[in-house]
């Protein structure tokens, strides 16, 4: 009978227990809310009312005076994300990143790139670039029931372990409508200090061999046959600042501060396919890269710029590959691993 009655007794606070935890789960939103609403009452009282439709508190700003964004701009930021007690989460900003030691060489520090009206963006910080102009810059306090997504996309809001009220400030730097345009540009600009008059060999790629071997055989014994091994090393570089970022050649990454002590700076091994989509998946690589390898011979140099759509694509690549990033690789091909 005791053992029956402390049964049932463990089973009612059991109960009790899940149910307060439901409880708590359900209401977890609302004591965001209300912590958020403290914060600002205490740090911002006069800011208490000057919200958005999702609840985002404008704590500061300064009004630009361009343009501003319209439905499906694609929005140039700056911005760092702070918790409440004032320390800082993130940031692309270079001076915040060496004030916190936090610089990187091969790190970029230009603008987030994100697209409006695509569910990409959280609700409250879109609202907020909706309705400012460019050139100017704000703080605000971003809830978490404002800081909700339709999907993960861009690498600042796609950990979802990451749910918290937050404060962030913005400033908008620049405004387009045409991603695919803005690449085109800058790689024409590109094109055009360097390799003035080269076209491009496909939307996107271009292409251009700076050494080849002279030799007497014409019968293209230097040529790379199906499924052999190639060895290569590379520059990489970034278009939109144009700074080197990676490489595997040990003196080039001294001269751009990217060495690393104790890291092998030996060549690339890739398969080489003559059909560039297959040695891409093979050898897990960007499309740019192998369509300018399976363009190449044994013991050739060549340059190669495309845009994100033969890269990275719209979400970038680590610290190093912004969203939308046109990149460039100086490429050298060997039959030799030296």
């Amino acid at each position: 009978m005791k053992r029956t009655t402390a049964i049932l007794i463990y089973a009612c606070v059991a109960m009790l227990a899940l149910s307060c935890a439901r409880d708590a789960e359900e209401e977890s939103p609302i004591t965001y809310k209300r912590v958020m609403a403290s914060w600002v009452k205490t740090h911002y009282p006069e800011r208490l009312s000057d919200t958005t439709a999702s609840g985002t508190y404008i704590l500061e700003e300064i009004p630009g005076f361009g343009e501003k964004p319209q439905d499906s701009s694609f929005v140039f930021v700056h911005y760092t994300k702070y918790y409440l007690d004032g320390n800082i989460k993130s940031s692309n900003r270079e001076e915040i990143a060496r004030q916190l030691m936090q610089y990187e060489e091969s790190g970029y520090y230009g603008c987030a790139i994100w697209q409006l009206g695509k569910g990409f963006i959280p609700v409250g910080i879109e609202e907020v670039l909706r309705e400012m102009r460019l050139g100017g810059s704000v703080k605000i306090a971003l809830p978490l029931s404002a800081s909700t997504v339709d999907s993960l996309k861009y690498n600042l809001f796609t950990d979802r372990k990451d749910d918290d009220n937050y404060l962030y400030t913005l400033s908008l730097d620049g405004i387009e409508q045409d991603i695919v345009s803005f690449e085109e540009r800058t790689m024409e600009s590109f094109r055009d200090s360097l390799f003035p008059g080269l076209e491009p060999m496909k939307t996107g790629f271009y292409f251009k061999k700076l050494f080849e071997p002279l030799t007497e055989d014409t019968d293209d014994a230097d040529t790379i046959t199906d499924k052999s091994s190639v060895y290569v090393r590379y520059v990489a570089r970034r278009l939109y600042d144009d700074k080197v970022f990676d490489t595997n050649i040990q003196d080039t990454a001294k001269k751009y501060g990217l060495y690393i002590s104790g890291k092998g700076y030996n060549p690339l091994t890739i398969t080489f396919y003559r059909d560039s989509s297959t040695m891409a998946s093979e050898n897990s690589m960007v499309a740019g890269f192998t369509y300018a390898v399976n363009r190449m011979k044994y013991n050739e140099v060549a340059v190669t710029f495309f845009d994100s759509d033969h890269g990275y694509g719209d979400k970038g690549s680590g610290t190093s590959v912004p969203e939308y990033a046109p990149l460039c690789f100086t490429i050298w091909t060997s039959k030799d691993n030296d």
